[in-house]
């Protein structure tokens, strides 16, 4: 049998269930509440726990997926219902991505390189 492409589809509980299952227990103090899909967007609500709950909203753009590495833009984040200028999530997008290449997660370009094969 050969099969050209292969096409799945995920849903926003099918993404909240990955979150809570791979990410929460890497990072403990993390806690994911909400995930909404719009159009090529996630958005992602959640608590970060440093002393007191700080609560984030963060608006990821999916920019494409092939071979199984998915490329994500972080577009908007919010803490504390405070917006964050695009430098620093620039700054603070390559520090996350530095520490999490052993969880199959890469920087290039501005873009968040997920390589799916390593993340499962």
């Amino acid at each position: 049998m050969r099969v050209t492409s292969f096409t799945t589809t995920m849903s926003a509980e099918d993404i909240m269930y990955d979150l809570k299952t791979l990410v929460e227990p890497q990072v403990p103090e993390l806690t994911f509440t909400k995930l909404t899909l719009e159009d090529n967007y996630i958005e992602v609500a959640g608590t970060f726990h440093k002393i007191v709950d700080i609560p984030f909203l963060a608006r990821i753009r999916i920019v494409s997926v092939f071979q199984n590495i998915m490329s994500l833009r972080i577009e908007r984040v919010k803490v504390l219902k405070i917006g964050i200028p695009k430098f620093i999530l620039n700054m603070a997008s390559k520090m996350a991505a530095k520490k999490a290449l052993e969880m199959g997660l890469g920087y290039e370009n501005k873009t968040i390189l997920v390589n799916i094969d390593k993340a499962l």
